[in-house]
């Protein structure tokens, strides 16, 4: 699989999900040391939480989260 760069923001102020994503891939790669763990939670995240009609502050777990996860 080739490695593909993180989607760069494409004009202007970045949206609150913009923000949310990237502080937590920063974290998420402070945390692993890993270039590989960013980019393929960088994949599953880009495809799924920016089309949710929710801003990050009032997004809620999935039925069936254990609390924590």
């Amino acid at each position: 699989m080739t490695a593909q760069p993180l989607p760069a923001l494409t004009g202007g102020d970045p949206s609150a999900w913009d923000q949310a994503l990237y502080a937590f891939l920063v974290e998420k790669g402070n945390r692993s040391g890993s270039k590989r763990t960013v980019e393929s939670h960088s994949r599953m995240l880009w495809r799924s939480l920016p089309t949710s009609p929710r801003t990050p502050d009032r997004a809620e777990r999935r039925r069936g989260t254990p609390k924590g996860a």
